[in-house]
């Protein structure tokens, strides 16, 4: 049973400024309080509510996607798991360096699983690493060859 996350109350100058943190973490706050007519320190003081109350959870970077995935072999796994162990082999999944994303999917599979790796041979070991656990009943792969569109930072 989904049940609902209580929303924290912003205000639309507060919109205003995670769009402009969300374009660039990097925007000065002396820039976003000129473009919303507030000072930086009104702009400082918003930021650290945000931050506090849980609304901005981390800053981040952008990568040029093509040339760090020139160093790096991506693929997914396509995971079916014994019935009542999806938790258990996700949290397990999850605490493995080269496993970047855990999801719960409903279909003919229980995991979607993202693995980013510094070699074939790497991502290979940590395949074969998976599809020991005992848990797991059934798994896929899918090599990434080229990424088209990535908005995970965004």
């Amino acid at each position: 049973m989904l049940m609902a996350v209580p929303r924290k109350k912003i205000d639309e100058i507060d919109r205003k400024i995670i769009e402009a943190l969300k374009k660039n973490a990097r925007t000065p706050f002396t820039e976003i309080g000129k473009s919303l007519g507030l000072s930086d320190a009104s702009i400082h003081f918003r930021v650290s509510k945000l931050r506090k109350a849980g609304i901005i959870k981390k800053y981040t970077i952008e990568v040029d996607e093509e040339a760090y995935q020139n160093h790096k072999v991506s693929g997914y796994m396509l995971i079916k798991v014994k019935r009542g162990k999806i938790e258990e082999v996700s949290k397990k999944l999850a605490s493995l360096e080269d496993v970047k994303v855990v999801q719960e999917v409903r279909g003919s599979n229980d995991l979607i699983v993202k693995i980013e790796a510094a070699s074939l041979e790497k991502l290979r070991n940590v395949v074969l690493t998976i599809e020991k656990n005992p848990s797991i009943i059934e798994s896929g792969y899918l090599t990434v060859l080229k990424t088209w569109k990535d908005e995970r930072s965004r």
